[in-house]
Formats: structure tokens, C-alpha cells, sequence
């Protein structure tokens, strides 16, 4: 177990501690604790400790990783539509975070049609990832994205991106290229289309 792993581990027995802790003395020590927490995060991957407290006590409860969905949309001669980042630049397929009250395939119907404009349809599961601060260094929570498939869609449809990103194009998924050129986790997801095509159908 590396000083990251630890530190989550921790920061999760005291933000379930704050939010169930009825002696005010108890509520202290969660916090110091969390506090420690912001500490060791914040020096190791150079992030704000503010930033992190403030983020850090907004959580309430059991601490359980974000959920989100990433949704590969592949064309009828078979290449992967990708996203150049306007955050870090780097390059991604559509996805987004789950919002309260959506499903994943809800969801995986708006981030498609907000990021480029296309409507598609869910097919089913392709897979799972999961992604955190012991496995990439830019990123501070923990991270389980459903890979969703959708229905093939023409190479010439039209694209129309959001504030998100700043180019797409087309990928063949045996192009060779480095793990930097994707946002984190990313990566993984073109080699596992590459090797896998089954899917978990759509439960309705």
C-alpha cells in the first residue's frame, strides 16, 4: 500500500467520523485527521490544501468513488471519435460524470449530445475502469467509469463541440500512440476496445 492509498483509506474513516460523530470532541479529531489527509495529498501531488479541506468536508457519509461514463462512438468503417481537452489538451473520449437522479445511460445520452452534438443510443456495458490518485497523478478522487456502447454512427456527421474541447478527429484503434497523448485512464479503454468486443446488453 503506497502513502496515497493510505491516505484515502483514512480520509474516509474521518469523513464518515465528521458526519457521524455527536461528541464535539470526536468531531475535532475527524478533522484534524482530515486535515492530516489534506496535508499528505496536498504535498504529494502539489494541490492546494485549502482547496482540498474545503472539497474534503463537503463529503458526507460513507465515501465511495465518483461514478462516470465514458462512451466510445465508433463510426460504420469502425474508428473512434476522440476529443482534444481544453483543460489539459490531451485527448479523450466523450464522458462525464454521473449526476444525481441519471442513470448511466441517461447520462451517456446528454455528455454525448453536449460534447458533439450527436444523439446516440446505448447498447449496453463494454467494461469498467477505475482510476485514483496512487494511479495517476492528476487527479485527487477516486474514479469508476462505465465504458458504454452505443449504436455506429457515419464518419461525415456532423460534430459540433462544446467549451469542453477544441478539436476532435477520428482514430483508428490500432493507431500507435503514447499513453501522455491521453487524458488519464484513457489509455486503457482504446486497448480493451481493441482486444474485446462483447458487450453486457442494455437491461430494460
Amino acid at each position: 500500500m503506497n502513502i496515497l492509498e493510505f491516505t484515502e483509506k483514512v480520509r474516509a474513516i474521518a469523513t464518515e467520523g465528521v458526519y457521524y460523530a455527536r461528541d464535539p470532541y470526536d468531531d475535532l479529531r475527524y478533522k484534524k485527521l482530515l486535515d492530516l489527509t489534506a496535508e499528505v495529498i496536498s504535498s504529494t501531488l502539489n494541490v492546494d490544501k485549502k482547496i482540498l479541506m474545503t472539497n474534503f468536508l463537503k463529503d458526507s457519509g460513507i465515501i465511495t468513488p465518483k461514478i462516470g461514463v465514458v462512451v466510445p462512438i465508433v463510426s460504420e468503417d469502425g474508428n473512434y471519435l476522440i476529443l482534444q481537452r481544453s483543460d489539459d489538451f490531451k485527448w479523450c473520449f466523450p464522458c462525464g460524470f454521473v449526476d444525481v437522479r441519471e442513470d448511466i445511460y441517461s447520462t451517456s445520452i446528454k455528455e454525448v449530445k453536449e460534447e458533439t452534438g450527436l444523439n446516440i443510443t446505448p447498447r449496453g456495458i463494454n467494461g469498467l475502469t477505475f482510476k485514483g490518485p496512487d494511479t495517476y497523478d492528476d487527479i485527487t478522487h477516486y474514479q469508476l467509469n462505465v465504458v458504454v456502447e452505443t449504436n455506429k454512427v457515419k464518419e461525415n456527421s456532423k460534430i459540433s463541440l462544446s467549451h469542453e474541447h477544441i478539436h476532435y478527429r477520428w482514430i483508428d484503434i490500432s493507431e500507435n500512440v503514447s499513453d501522455s497523448f491521453w487524458h488519464s485512464g484513457h489509455e486503457k479503454i482504446l486497448n480493451y476496445l481493441e482486444n474485446n468486443v462483447t458487450s453486457i446488453p442494455l437491461i430494460k
